[in-house]
């Protein structure tokens, strides 16, 4: 896991609602895709949540 869905997965939940095989596309890719959900999270932000997400992110 990469610190974007790591960051993402901190703020808002995911749902994977299908997978999209590589042969949907032309020229297929050398990955499979996924069709997903993203609903925001409720959140009690502190400043070191601030600080921490900073961390690494330009």
């Amino acid at each position: 896991m990469n610190i974007f869905f790591f960051r993402i997965g901190y703020i808002k939940s995911l749902k994977i609602l299908f997978n999209v095989l590589r042969g949907s596309f032309f020229p297929a890719p050398n990955v499979d895709s996924a069709v997903i959900n993203l609903k925001k999270k409720a959140l009690n932000k502190t400043v070191e949540d601030e600080e921490f997400f900073k961390c690494g992110w330009k």
